[in-house]
């Protein structure tokens, strides 16, 4: 219970440093979360059997007994899974230039 207090304190007193240590600590979560988008696609690339399945689901009209739904289900191609991990490439990269960029200005 004593943290929250302390750093309002803080905050108050050093507005602008906290500010970018904030924005600091948001980026460094953002590279984590880049990095697992880029991570978790190359594995399912790797294994077939794990990889992310989809549904299609319609429903057939002229059926005798009554209505019916049928269905197909597909794995998620490889083109897209390299294409989410390239965005999370991009995340964790933008993001760890953006942090180290924010560390340089806590220094001053």
């Amino acid at each position: 219970g004593i943290i929250t207090p302390f750093m309002v304190l803080l905050f108050f007193r050093y507005p602008v440093r906290l500010s970018r240590f904030a924005v600091f600590l948001t980026l460094l979560a953002t590279s984590v979360f880049g990095l697992t988008m880029t991570i978790i696609p190359l594995v399912y690339l790797g294994n077939l059997n794990e990889r992310p399945r989809y549904a299609l689901v319609y429903r057939v009209t002229d059926y005798e007994p009554g209505e019916c739904f049928c269905g197909c289900s597909y794995f998620i191609s490889a083109a897209s899974l390299i294409r989410i991990s390239a965005i999370g490439f991009g995340v964790t990269f933008s993001s760890c230039l953006s942090a180290f960029r924010c560390l340089k200005g806590l220094r001053r």
